[in-house]
């Protein structure tokens, strides 16, 4: 059985910061994410804040491969 690793959901969240240009505020876009769970609302929140977040996880564990694994974590408990 194959399961989706780290790098598996890295690489779909690098891919979906290459095309998202959803034209929502980011209160209407969390919105429509945690009320509907609309996916294309989560890839927009991602595209516009994951380097930010990623530029934390960086600063916070001084080591890129801590900080790959962490931040692919943070912006789905943001809305829970």
């Amino acid at each position: 059985m194959t399961h989706a690793g780290p790098a598996d959901a890295l690489a779909r969240v690098r891919s979906a910061l290459a095309r998202s240009d959803d034209p929502r505020t980011d209160g209407q876009l969390l919105e429509a994410y945690s009320d509907r769970r609309e996916p294309d609302a989560f890839t927009a929140l991602v595209y516009r804040h994951g380097p930010r977040v990623l530029a934390v996880c960086q600063r916070i564990t001084r080591h890129d491969h801590d900080a790959d694994d962490a931040w692919p974590a943070a912006p789905p408990t943001c809305g829970r």
